[in-house]
C-alpha cells in the first residue's frame, strides 16, 4: 500500500492510497477529495491509476450545522436503508433521524 498526502500545501489529508497484493488482478487506486472544511467530499476507487477504470465511487455532502450524509454513490457501491442520503434525515435538534428503526427522543427532548 502507497499513501499519498501530497506536497507541502497538504494538511494532513490522504489524497490517494495505491492498493496491490497477490490477491488483486490489478494495483487499485482510492482517491479522496475533501470540502473547504475538510470533510471527505468525494472518495472514487479506479483500476490501475487515478485515472483508470472506475470501480465505485461516493459523494458526501453536509447540511448547515455540519451533519453528513452520502448524496451520490455509484451503482457498485450501493447505500444500505441505514445510510443517511440527505440532510432531511436530520431533525431540527441536529439528531439522526432514522426512518427505518425509528427512535424515541428522551423525556427533555435532548436525545435519541
Amino acid at each position: 500500500m502507497t499513501l499519498d498526502y501530497g506536497g507541502s500545501e497538504n494538511n494532513g489529508n490522504l489524497l490517494s492510497q495505491q492498493i496491490a497484493g497477490s490477491g488483486l488482478a490489478q494495483t487499485l487506486v482510492q482517491s479522496y477529495r475533501y470540502d473547504s472544511s475538510n470533510r471527505l467530499s468525494k472518495a472514487t476507487e479506479t483500476l490501475g491509476s487515478a485515472t483508470g477504470a472506475e470501480v465505485w465511487h461516493r459523494t458526501f455532502a453536509a447540511d448547515d450545522y455540519g451533519n453528513g450524509y452520502t448524496s451520490e454513490t455509484s451503482a457498485s457501491l450501493p447505500t444500505n436503508s441505514f445510510t443517511p442520503t440527505t440532510a432531511s434525515w436530520f431533525n431540527g435538534k441536529n439528531q439522526l433521524v432514522n426512518t427505518v428503526l425509528p427512535a424515541t427522543p428522551d423525556p427533555n427532548g435532548t436525545g435519541i
